[in-house]
């Protein structure tokens, strides 16, 4: 089995660095918190340094795997185990209403790959009616904006979006020395415990969009970021202080604009080639 491993090499196109230290894969598995009745749902399990350990809980395990190469370790290594299924497909394309997953609470975890952080955190915003905790691996510099605060220069689309529905918590740094190949970066974990909000009051999608049109323009304030569909007229009757950058109006805040929105009506246009931030 061994040598099936090391036969496997990374693939640069998808941005593949495997973990190798098996301490900080407990570690991240512990943060889960997996238990008697959860559903994980690992993304990239690549050679199954956290699966391995997941399957030492008593939780089930849906595991997506893009890479033909890996899917067939991970079926070969971990065999016909009752609590693991293993999915052959792209995260990215993945219809979680057709993945016809096992009843129980859902936990999402994973050594993201960089190119795939800010496509996993949106489907996590899809599916946030179903997540009740996720843990991942991410660049460090992803993990310090996604727990940044109002007034911080790496407070932006992201802090905002994540806080809204979860409790973020950088909990510890990761060495790029653990990774094979060895990444140019720094790493670090981060959780997110679902605050299952039932207060919002306006669409998640017109949350976004909104979010995304107020940070594309970050160095003007609200009422010259948004003017082009929001006239000043409007601004002026919805009472709110759009004299402020965005990086300067709190999460909470984000939510009352939004909420204020949709009481007029007013739909939020999404913004063509936007960038998480």
């Amino acid at each position: 089995m061994r040598s099936m491993a090391q036969r496997i090499q990374p693939k640069k196109s998808l941005g593949q660095h495997f973990l190798v230290d098996k301490n900080i894969a407990r570690k991240i598995v512990a943060l889960v918190q997996p238990q008697k009745g959860d559903v994980i749902v690992e993304i990239g399990p690549g050679k199954g340094i956290l699966t391995q350990f997941f399957l030492q809980t008593p939780a089930e395990v849906v595991a997506i795997e893009i890479d033909s190469r890996l899917v067939d370790y991970l079926q070969a290594r971990f065999g016909d185990h009752p609590r693991l299924r293993i999915v052959a497909a792209d995260f990215r394309e993945v219809d979680f209403a057709r993945l016809d997953l096992p009843p129980g609470r859902i936990k999402w975890a994973g050594n993201l790959p960089y190119n795939l952080t800010s496509v996993v955190f949106f489907r996590l915003l899809e599916e946030v009616s179903r997540v009740h905790r996720a843990v991942f691996m991410v660049q460090r510099e992803v993990a310090e904006r996604v727990v940044a605060g109002p007034g911080n220069r790496d407070y932006g689309i992201l802090s905002v979006l994540l806080q809204t529905f979860f409790a973020v918590k950088f909990e510890f740094p990761v060495s790029r020395k653990v990774f094979r190949p060895m990444p140019e970066v720094e790493s670090a974990v981060i959780s997110l415990e679902n605050h299952h909000r039932i207060d919002l009051n306006c669409s998640t999608f017109d949350l976004v969009n909104l979010v995304k049109r107020s940070f594309n323009q970050r160095r003007k304030v609200l009422r010259n970021a948004l003017r082009k569909w929001l006239s000043l007229e409007v601004q002026n009757e919805l009472g709110f202080n759009f004299d402020r950058r965005p990086e300067e109006v709190p999460v909470e805040e984000w939510k009352e604009l939004c909420q204020l929105l949709s009481k007029k009506g007013i739909r939020i246009p999404p913004l063509s080639g936007s960038s998480p931030q």
